[in-house]
């Protein structure tokens, strides 16, 4: 009798934990900020378990990122998205796409110079993963309470790489986020004329916090609660600015450092402002 009685109650909370799973999985999304030193790697988990990579680091760090977070048998990543071709960005990306299921990859560098990048984009032919280079801005919906905005830059051939970058938006359950790579003036300039809607809650920093970029008016514009700025320890461009982080203090946006906290996980419970979990090794 009390054997059955136990085993009641465990079907019972098993019943009840499935049902406040499912019942709660729409309202659920996860960005992760991988601290790859002075790079840049984030992964976007959607509710519905789809998952998106935005560029992949300086080396191969982003591989042990990915190690954490995700289950160790699920070796799928529905979207890559590759801001530009730096190899800060890339790098990282090279052994992704050999180790992982790639649904897509969206970018603006085909016609990328360094080897690392040309050697990725000849990986992904070999493996016939679907590339688009994004030239139009790009509307992804997900659910009608998830969609991604891509904007592609002006000028696809800039020669300040960093202004080729890729800007996003994504608009989910809550969850209210913008990144622009490593766009410095011309490129937040060309996006404040753009009259696209850059508001969020949570502001990738560009270009890891430099003097070049993060300027007031795109601030004002997107106008976050919180930033994340990847970049590595002490390194040698002396990023995060002094005179970007004051802005932000001045402008009363909080912000987070993966040189001081390390991988920083937000999790939106379908609310604007997320939870922030810092895991520094």
């Amino acid at each position: 009798m009390k054997y059955k009685f136990y085993l009641i109650l465990i079907i019972l909370s098993l019943s009840a934990f499935t049902y406040f799973f499912y019942s709660h999985s729409d309202s659920f999304v996860e960005l992760i900020f991988f601290d790859v030193g002075q790079g840049d790697a984030s992964l976007i988990i959607l509710p519905d378990g789809k998952k998106i990579l935005v560029d992949g680091g300086p080396d191969n760090k982003v591989l042990l990122g990915l190690g954490k977070y995700l289950n160790y048998f699920d070796r799928n990543i529905d979207l890559v998205i590759l801001s530009h071709e730096h190899d800060d960005h890339v790098f990282g990306l090279a052994q992704v796409v050999e180790r992982y299921k790639i649904g897509k990859i969206i970018h603006t560098a085909a016609a990328c110079q360094t080897g690392v990048c040309q050697q990725m984009f000849k990986t992904i032919s070999e493996l016939e993963i679907e590339s688009e280079e994004l030239s139009n801005s790009r509307r992804i919906i997900f659910s009608a309470n998830c969609v991604l905005d891509l904007y592609p830059p002006g000028n696809l051939q800039a020669k300040n790489i960093n202004n080729r970058s890729i800007a996003l938006r994504l608009d989910c359950v809550g969850a209210k986020i913008f990144m622009v790579g490593d766009g410095e003036t011309e490129r937040e300039e060309e996006l404040l004329l753009s009259n696209e809607n850059l508001s969020a809650t949570v502001f990738k920093a560009s270009h890891h916090g430099s003097k070049t970029s993060n300027g007031e008016d795109l601030l004002k514009n997107i106008n976050p609660s919180l930033v994340i700025i990847p970049v590595g320890v002490e390194n040698s461009f002396k990023h995060p600015a002094e005179s970007t982080l004051a802005r932000f203090e001045s402008m009363g946006i909080k912000y987070f450092r993966t040189d001081i906290n390390g991988n920083i996980s937000l999790k939106f419970m379908g609310k604007t402002y997320p939870q922030v979990t810092i895991d520094k090794e």
